[in-house]
């Protein structure tokens, strides 16, 4: 997506994102947990991009990296959607 960085700021702005690595012109962004599918959400978040302005999206599931899996921790969260800790 273009401008990357103003998406970057439009979707920390979304409660479904729990942390976004920006990787060039590419926007990795992890999902809280509990919120959603990452196959639901992506076409979600696309379409606030969209309804933003933004151009040339292309919101696509990942599989989670080994930075996701130490966010998630960080967080209390695990990837498969289950709390590590009380909230």
């Amino acid at each position: 997506v273009e401008p990357t960085e103003a998406a970057v700021a439009e979707l920390r702005r979304r409660g479904q994102v729990a942390s976004i690595t920006q990787l060039g012109d590419k926007i990795h962004a992890l999902l809280h947990a509990g919120r959603g599918a990452a196959a639901q959400v992506a076409p979600q978040l696309a379409k606030v991009l969209d309804d933003a302005g933004f151009r040339d999206i292309d919101a696509r599931p990942a599989e989670p990296n080994l930075e996701d899996v130490f966010v998630a921790l960080l967080q209390g969260e695990r990837l498969d959607g289950e709390a590590t800790r009380p909230a």
